[in-house]
């Protein structure tokens, strides 16, 4: 035991609320004062030595009620065992919230020794492993740690890079994940974060979280996919997951991935479908941005989405009243200027009472959305136009049926 573990140790012990994360590691070079990490406020080493250590380690977290955050940073030369006998005790512990894995953690054996942990641990809610070469095997064991586990509380899962590539074994962690909302209809997914950046998913995994991305139950607010050699096809696939998602409202794909204007084409028609009213109403107004930022990248140097594009993203950015989105007002007043109701029309006069409903909200809306003045006032003239316009399709086209249900009071 060195000047640095027993110290932490005995903060462990008398649950010390001052220290909020501990990182365990098996290298101590002897010179704390050159580890920026260890001298950040809340937060210290734990350097085991030999089995015991580890053990002993592992068991007096299990016995703290206050740490939050756990960092594993490699198990030393006693390899898996020393991971084993710390979890072993490491699992009574129902206060950490944040569990990661550090740099020299290679391989995915260390994940099914967690799964105690994450099933008796109903805080936990983060699972971060970055820099860590857990490959294909890797995947294959988290999906199956994961899927043990089906209770689990995570919030937010990050595998960053971690050289997964597209493939089975990333397929079978989606399906994990979209299976935990599928099979357990009860209980509402709690899975908020996903971020994968700096892996390959390419085309199959982006098919793949496209399935998980259009289930009505999908609970996903942000997905970061940077630097993961998507291209056209693959954001066609995402896109297509979207097209009736309301929940993601940040997609980071736009850094250092090959997509042309092709391919932000698909995304652009989902975000704004213009083939018919009806169409532009049932796009998607969540989706808010895609990580463009004002960065350069070392694949497409500054990033510029299309015009279209850009607009659409900024629209669906716009604050909210009562909770109705103002985006889809917008966008059909942008792109339907003849106002054609012959599709509504069919249904002779059932649909005229939402339709001017839906424009009378619209106005409301308008009145109060933040925004330029003028653009307001002309968007509720508008409005009031497109109002008495659809009155007037109406009763054009079936005169005696109008006045009928006029002169029975219907209308």
């Amino acid at each position: 035991m060195n000047e640095i573990t027993a110290p932490t140790l005995r903060r462990l012990m008398e649950n010390d609320r001052t220290l909020e994360e501990v990182r365990v590691s098996p290298n101590y070079n002897g010179d704390p004062g050159m580890d920026y990490y260890s001298m950040r406020p809340g937060i210290a080493d734990i350097f085991p030595r030999g089995v015991a250590g580890w053990k002993m380690a592992g068991e007096i977290i299990g016995n703290n009620t206050s740490l939050s955050a756990l960092m594993i940073c490699g198990a030393g030369g006693g390899g898996m065992k020393n991971l084993e006998v710390f979890f072993s005790g490491a699992k009574r512990n129902n206060s950490i919230c944040r569990l990661s894995f550090g740099p020299n953690v290679f391989g995915g054996a260390p994940f099914l020794l967690m799964v105690p942990l994450l099933e008796n641990n109903c805080n936990l809610t983060m699972l971060s492993i970055r820099e860590t070469r857990i490959g294909n095997d890797g995947i294959r064991l988290l999906a199956s740690a994961l899927s043990s586990c089906s209770d689990h509380r995570l919030e937010s899962i990050a595998l960053c890079n971690c050289s997964i590539e597209d493939g089975e074994p990333f397929e079978e962690l989606v399906a994990t994940l979209n299976l935990d909302i599928v099979a357990q209809p009860s209980r509402n997914s709690t899975l908020r974060t996903l971020d994968l950046h700096g892996n390959n998913i390419g085309r199959t995994g982006c098919a793949a979280l496209a399935k998980m991305l259009s289930n009505p139950r999908c609970e996903l607010k942000a997905l970061h996919l940077t630097d993961n050699n998507i291209d056209d096809e693959g954001i066609a696939s995402l896109a297509d997951g979207l097209a009736k998602n309301e929940k993601l409202a940040w997609l980071d794909i736009a850094k250092e991935n090959p997509i042309t204007n092709h391919g932000w084409a698909a995304l652009s028609k989902i975000l704004c479908n213009t083939k018919t009213i009806n169409d532009t109403f049932l796009s998607n107004h969540r989706l808010k941005n895609l990580g463009q930022g004002k960065h350069h990248t070392r694949v497409s140097g500054r990033i510029k989405l299309p015009k279209d594009l850009a607009s659409h993203l900024k629209l669906n950015g716009k604050s909210s009243i009562d909770e109705k989105p103002f985006a889809p007002i917008q966008k059909i007043l942008d792109n339907h200027h003849d106002w054609n109701m012959s599709q509504f029309i069919e249904e002779e006069l059932q649909y005229l009472p939402y339709i001017l409903c839906w424009i009378d909200r619209a106005i409301i809306l308008s009145r109060n959305v933040d925004g330029n003045a003028t653009t307001r006032k002309r968007n509720i003239g508008t409005l009031q136009s497109r109002r008495n316009l659809t009155i007037h399709q109406f009763v054009r086209t079936m005169p005696l049926i109008f006045v009928e249900k006029l002169l029975d009071n219907e209308i």
